[in-house]
């Protein structure tokens, strides 16, 4: 249906506001059904998320729900409304559940540690209550330094057990590996060897996957079975202190000296995961019998509380336990009314706060520089084994020239060589010398060949000599450097053998060179040392490498980055150097002419060249 303009009367289609051929505005259309006046309204609108209608156009929010009808966007009023309702619906976060298992969460969270049967507890809660994982880790947000299980791995090395006997002294290797980073942690061990000692060690940082390792001395002097125990202490940012126990037993059964086996036996319980003698140990590296493949046995620990901690601490190191006194809270009783005053005066109830037990101060490796005197870079030192008097020549160097003992230029030699000994240095009428081994010594010339090591290697170098140098039966060129990986043979001249050897550091980079005399003057030797060695007391050349195996040396001596030598006590129990005590892993620099070293049951005179 058309209707017509009302100004040339052109037919309109319906509803036209303006006239295509003159275009007169046209009048608008009266409404004549009364249901459709609230649809056609231009200026209402309807809410899309509660369905409430005749909503004015310029208004934005809706009145019920606060629905943005602008942005088409639900308020967060809406939002907690919705959330309210699937709750609700479904029953899960419901207010008074959610509060039981806030009180629990708070209870089982509150030492810092959420143990194995305590996680499982909250996780059968959080099924029976309804909680939603997004309120349950609201919930643990309040503890950020919360500890859940057990937070690291711990092994213990069976080879450096295995090797103790019945009156030596030895050293329990153990590792641990964090699964989170720590700022503090302390570790504790207790053996019944060593008379009962509880020995601890520091960590300042301990990294993630970061493995870290501890060596325990122990000392069983008569066979038997002996505990050992381990306990870690762990220090949070929000000041609390966690401790954690082993769960696995560890008994060392040491057999007698006369028995066929003489290797230590290690029982980890009815808990372990095999038992030491049932582990497939191969023998793997040379002639020295120590082992070079790692054999960690896994231990299982336990959550520690404080007072248990205590306890265990205190009766390990042979002091008496006293629980921490809790004083009643004191009432003062309110004083007698007085007359004139109609309300009796109360005072308020004084509360006394048990004293806080203080915590136990670690002592810190001391590095003592109370000698006086000279640095000893080059010294010789003197000590007797079994009646038989050992000499040791050592230069703290990067470099030593060796050569003939006698003649010109020996004021520049750092090793002075001969063929030994030499009874008469009478000469004869043929300008020769009596002494035959003197004679021979000739053939050594004044500067016969160099020492050189570095943390890269170690070489030695024929600076032009007369007679020559051979390695191995083999010729050495003159002046071409020679690599020294492991144990050689040096003829000097023709005249003289020595042995000479690499020693390595804990990192495996060379540390120094010992050279040995097999065939003249078997009682000395000398040792050249760049960087750090192992100083063994069994030794007849007094110094080795840094480890023999996985046992490190009782003391190192180390050439420190100002040309300090330093000597290092790593676990000898009684350690004195010309007066001065040194405890585990402290050090002292040497300086002096003469030092007289009480170490163990030997004494060592040391004496700078």
């Amino acid at each position: 249906m058309s209707n017509p303009c009302i100004n040339c009367g052109h037919p309109l289609r319906e509803g036209a506001s303006f006239c295509v051929k003159c275009g007169t505005r046209q009048p608008p259309k009266p409404q004549t059904d009364p249901s459709q006046i609230v649809s056609t309204q231009k200026n209402n609108r309807s809410c899309p998320e509660c369905g409430r209608e005749d909503i004015d156009r310029l208004v934005r929010f809706c009145p019920g729900c606060k629905y943005d009808l602008h942005t088409q966007k639900t308020s967060q009023s809406s939002r907690a409304k919705i959330h309210q309702k699937v709750q609700a619906a479904t029953g899960y976060d419901l207010p008074h559940n959610v509060r039981e298992y806030e009180a629990l969460v708070d209870d089982v969270a509150e030492d810092g540690v959420l143990e194995k049967d305590e996680h499982e507890e909250l996780e059968k809660a959080k099924i029976r209550l309804k909680i939603s994982e997004a309120k349950h880790e609201q919930l643990m947000a309040k503890y950020p330094d919360l500890i859940i299980g057990i937070p690291f791995r711990f092994q213990l090395e069976i080879d450096s057990f295995k090797n103790l006997k019945t009156g030596y002294r030895g050293m329990g290797v153990v590792r641990f590996i964090a699964s989170q980073r720590f700022s503090d942690c302390t570790i504790y061990g207790w053996s019944a060897t060593d008379e009962e000692r509880l020995q601890d060690k520091r960590f300042f940082t301990v990294r993630p996957r970061k493995k870290e390792r501890w060596s325990m001395g122990m000392y069983p002097d008569v066979p038997g079975y002996y505990e050992i125990q381990y306990v870690l202490e762990f220090k949070l940012s929000n000041r609390k202190v966690v401790h954690f126990v082993n769960e696995t037993p560890i008994h060392l059964m040491v057999p007698r000296e006369g028995d066929t086996i003489q290797n230590v036996n290690i029982s980890f319980g009815e808990k372990a995961v095999g038992q030491i003698n049932d582990l497939n140990l191969q023998q793997q590296g040379g002639d020295s019998g120590f082992r070079r493949q790692d054999n960690w046995q896994e231990i299982e620990f336990r959550p520690l509380g404080a007072q248990e901690f205590e306890y265990w601490k205190s009766r390990k190191s042979g002091q008496e336990f006293t629980e921490p006194r809790i004083d009643p809270i004191v009432e003062v009783a309110p004083e007698p009314e007085p007359i004139v005053e109609p309300e009796p005066i109360v005072e308020p109830l004084v509360e006394i706060v048990p004293e806080s037990i203080p915590e136990p101060e670690i002592p810190q490796p001391q590095c003592y520089d109370t000698l006086r005197g000279a640095l000893c870079t080059q010294f010789e030192i003197v000590w007797e084994i079994d009646g038989e008097q050992q000499k040791v020549q050592a230069c703290l160097k990067k470099k030593a020239v060796f050569g003939r003992a006698f003649g010109r230029g020996t004021e520049a030699l750092d090793v002075k060589l001969a063929v030994e000994p030499i009874l008469d240095w009478t000469v004869n009428s043929r300008r020769q010398f009596v002494d035959e081994n003197a004679n021979r010594s000739l053939k050594i010339s004044g500067k016969h060949f160099e020492v050189r090591s570095a943390s890269a290697g170690a070489f030695i170098v024929d600076v032009g000599s007369s007679n020559g140098t051979k390695i191995n039966n083999q010729p050495l060129g003159k002046h071409v450097p020679t690599k020294i990986t492991e144990l050689i043979k040096v003829s000097v001249g023709g005249v003289l053998d020595l042995t000479l050897s690499p020693l390595y550091t804990a990192s495996r980079s060379v540390g120094g060179v010992l050279i040995g005399r097999p065939s003249n003057s078997a009682h000395k030797s000398y040792a050249l040392i760049n960087h750090s060695v192992g100083v063994w007391l069994d030794s007849p050349c007094l110094f080795g490498d840094a480890f023999r195996g996985h046992l490190p040396a009782p003391l190192t001596l180390e050439l420190s980055e100002e040309g300090e030598p330093i000597l290092i006590n790593n676990s000898c129990s009684f350690c004195v150097v010309d007066g001065q005590k040194l405890n585990i892993e402290d050090s002292i620099v040497l300086r002096g002419d003469i030092l007289v070293l009480e170490i163990e049951d030997e004494i060592f005179a040391l004496q700078r060249s």
